[in-house]
């Protein structure tokens, strides 16, 4: 059974527990879908940015100003990069917080105590620098819900610094699922 991971409001039965990333759905698409099951080829093309990860093993569209989208208007989806699959390892729902970090804040609140009553494994909270702010002024802060074969769902807020939003790099709330072969990618193959 899928769960839809909406901003405001979980659908979930209190006696349902998922334990496989692949049971969640952000704006209908879960971890292991094709990308090409919700964007056409033309979409995938003139995504807003696209980024290779190392070694171009994996590769990230990020979507904005998605109109037919209830909950999120950017969507960020990292696929394995093998031609004609687009199979997805990680989504990533957006909304911006224009130098708003408080309200950031007190979403990210509110769907962790959604993602509490329906997640077996507890959360952990970490506060660090953004990697991508060599001055240090803009940090982020995670709750991250780790399961069994090392894949994830976190919630972050990126508290962007002034100089970096006025270049139009906003705070934001970012909800991600993240697949086990991303993940360990990500810790043992990208930094």
């Amino acid at each position: 059974m899928k769960i839809l991971l909406t901003l405001f409001v979980l659908l979930f039965s209190s006696s349902i527990f998922a334990e496989n990333i692949s049971d969640f759905q952000i704006e209908g698409m879960s971890i292991g879908d094709s990308l090409l099951d919700y964007f056409s080829m033309n979409e995938i093309e003139n995504a807003t940015d696209t980024h290779y990860y190392k070694n171009k093993k994996y590769v990230f569209y990020l979507f904005t100003d998605i109109s037919n989208f209830t909950t999120y208007k950017d969507i960020q989806i990292t696929v394995i990069n093998k031609p004609k699959t687009f199979i997805i390892h990680e989504i990533s729902g957006i909304i911006s917080f224009r130098y708003n970090i408080q309200d950031c804040y007190k979403k990210q609140n509110q769907i962790k105590k959604d993602f509490d009553k329906i997640f077996i494994n507890e959360s952990y909270k970490d506060v660090d620098e953004h990697p991508a702010d060599k001055t240090g002024n803009s940090k982020y802060t995670r709750f991250s819900y780790d399961f069994k074969d090392q894949s994830y769902a976190q919630i972050i807020c990126f508290d962007m610094s002034k100089k970096l939003e006025d270049r139009g790099e906003w705070d934001a709330l970012y909800i991600t699922l993240t697949s086990d072969p991303f993940s360990t990618f990500m810790t043992n193959e990208n930094y």
